[in-house]
């Protein structure tokens, strides 16, 4: 009987960089050009790997900062992130850095 895992990874970044979109690609092989912002949508995924089967909850998290509460719920309870940033915008990516440093958590 192989063993059973179970993790959680949490997307996080700015609003509108994508986040909500590559998680239903990565799960559905879907993509929606419409942008919806997302307050926190929870999916789960079972993987059957040869040995094990791994459980992963994804935490497709909002990317703005009106529930602050929430994000730090989510970065405390997380076992792995996906860092989420616009390449053609340095807010972005200066929004990923701030998400661990408690002035926005």
């Amino acid at each position: 009987m192989a063993e059973e895992y179970r993790i959680r990874l949490v997307t996080l970044g700015g609003g509108g960089v994508g986040k909500s979109s590559i998680v239903k690609r990565f799960l559905f092989n879907s993509f929606c050009d419409k942008h919806r912002p997302t307050v926190e949508d929870l999916y789960c995924r079972e993987f059957d790997l040869e040995t094990m089967t791994l459980k992963v909850d994804i935490l497709d998290t909002a990317g703005d900062f009106q529930f602050p509460a929430m994000r730090r719920l989510s970065i405390a309870t997380a076992h792995a992130f996906l860092l989420v940033y616009s390449v053609d915008s340095a807010e972005s990516f200066r929004i990923i850095k701030d998400c661990f440093q408690a002035r926005t958590i």
